[in-house]
Order: structure tokens, then C-alpha cells, then sequence
């Protein structure tokens, strides 16, 4: 299996510094570019995140769905990680004030 191709899909939104973890917390400097594509009655669905520029995580799977089917870490300098099942898990880096200053994705 391989990462999806963004080639063969429609830009659908973006959200700059976005909360990845769902807390309420975001991320400052990473971006979130979504795509879709129709593939029959379903809809396929990427999440495109970079972090200050740089490749950092594809999620896909399709719209309607709870959870990310796949995912894959993006490694600096040599492309994707290979693709694993489900959703990533993430944890955030915090300042001793409380402030997001980076993340841990695994």
C-alpha cells in the first residue's frame, strides 16, 4: 500500500494552526489541507499536514467515517513512512506555561 497521490484529488479546506489532538489545543505552524474525490457512492477523503513548510502527516479514509483509515509520518528528507492502519497517535509538547510549542506523532 501507498500514501494516497493528491494528484487525483479536489482541494475541499484548510486550517492553519489546527488542533490535532482534539483538546482544543492548536498547533502553531502546523496546516491542515483536506481533499476529496468521489469513488462511486462513497468519498474519499486526505488530510494533507504540514508543519512549518514540511511534509508531516497524510490521513485518509473516507467522509462519513469515525476515524482515519490509514495514515503516514512524513520523514524529512526521504518522503512518507509506510502506510499504517487507523489513526496516528499524537501527543503534544507543552512550555512550562502551558503553551503548545511542538508535538510527538507516532
Amino acid at each position: 500500500m501507498y500514501a494516497p497521490d493528491l494528484a487525483g484529488y479536489r482541494p475541499h479546506r484548510t486550517i492553519e494552526n489546527i488542533d490535532l489532538c482534539g483538546d482544543g489545543r492548536a498547533v502553531p505552524g502546523l496546516v491542515a489541507r483536506f481533499y476529496r474525490r468521489s469513488e462511486g457512492a462513497r468519498v474519499s477523503s486526505v488530510g494533507h499536514y504540514t508543519y512549518r513548510g514540511e511534509d508531516t502527516l497524510l490521513a485518509w479514509g473516507y467522509v462519513g467515517e469515525p476515524d482515519c483509515a490509514f495514515h503516514a509520518v512524513g520523514l524529512p528528507g526521504r518522503g512518507w513512512d509506510a502506510p499504517r492502519p487507523g489513526c496516528p497517535r499524537a501527543e503534544l509538547v507543552l512550555a512550562a506555561d502551558g503553551r503548545v510549542v511542538g508535538m510527538f506523532l507516532r
